[in-house]
């Protein structure tokens, strides 16, 4: 049986456990959410939260950042 160790969240175990299966299915998120038996897009939001720097996530940051300095270059200029 599976114990949970003492002080381990859930969030803790919910992140090495999409962790490990997305590494073991090479970062396939359909055949990740297959064998957990949830939906691709449940897959999707658990790793926004779990892994909020994803590098969608940060790719959306460099974006943010890139069109806020475009913006105050204009105002300088």
């Amino acid at each position: 049986a599976f114990a949970v160790p003492e002080g381990v969240s859930f969030t803790d175990l919910e992140k090495e456990i999409l962790s490990q299966l997305l590494a073991r299915y090479e970062g396939n998120r359909t055949l990740t959410a297959e064998k957990l038996g949830i939906s691709r897009r449940t897959i999707q939001r658990k790793i926004k939260v779990v892994f909020p720097m994803h590098p969608r996530t940060l790719k959306n940051i460099k974006k943010f950042v890139y069109l806020s300095i475009l913006k105050i270059k204009k105002i300088l200029l």
